[in-house]
């Protein structure tokens, strides 16, 4: 017989490591499916004033879901939370944008308070806070997906 080399085997580079999550990876992937569950059926469709605020109730819900995600992850971690919080720096980083700006709209004075939410064509202080947990579990589904096609195409 003859010595033929064998061929190489194909592997996909990939510059990210193994995330260690908070919540484990089928869970957040049903969360993420109910966040744009929730979106579509809000903005793609007419809802009856009934339903939207569970529909409130079911989006604070889910940003919650994601910020429990990334506490656990660092609490998981352990000596280790330098790594965790490389390993998933953006989306801290959207998290903590997130929370300022909820909060600096709450402590905001009232008539600086009035003025934004004038510019933004809003209702109230809670109208503006809604539609920044939306904004919030837009870009989690984001980073969501775009990890998963990293994952699935590799770099």
């Amino acid at each position: 017989m003859k010595n033929v080399p064998e061929q190489p085997k194909l592997v996909f580079a990939t510059s990210s490591r193994p995330i260690l999550r908070g919540i484990t990876g089928p869970w957040i992937r049903v969360v993420a499916f109910l966040v744009l569950v929730s979106l579509i059926l809000q903005h793609g469709f007419p809802i009856g004033s009934g339903a939207i605020p569970w529909f409130d109730r079911l989006d604070v819900i889910l940003a919650l879901c994601f910020a429990v995600d990334l506490a656990l992850a660092l609490f998981k971690g352990g000596r280790r939370w330098r790594e965790v919080y490389n390993s998933r720096r953006f989306e801290y980083f959207v998290l903590v944008l997130f929370l300022l700006l909820v909060v600096s709209a709450w402590i905001l004075p009232p008539r600086a308070s009035a003025g934004l939410i004038k510019f933004l064509h809003l209702e109230s202080t809670q109208a503006l806070t809604l539609n920044l947990v939306k904004l919030f579990l837009l870009s989690s589904v984001c980073i969501q997906l775009l990890r998963a096609i990293e994952r699935l195409f590799g770099k």
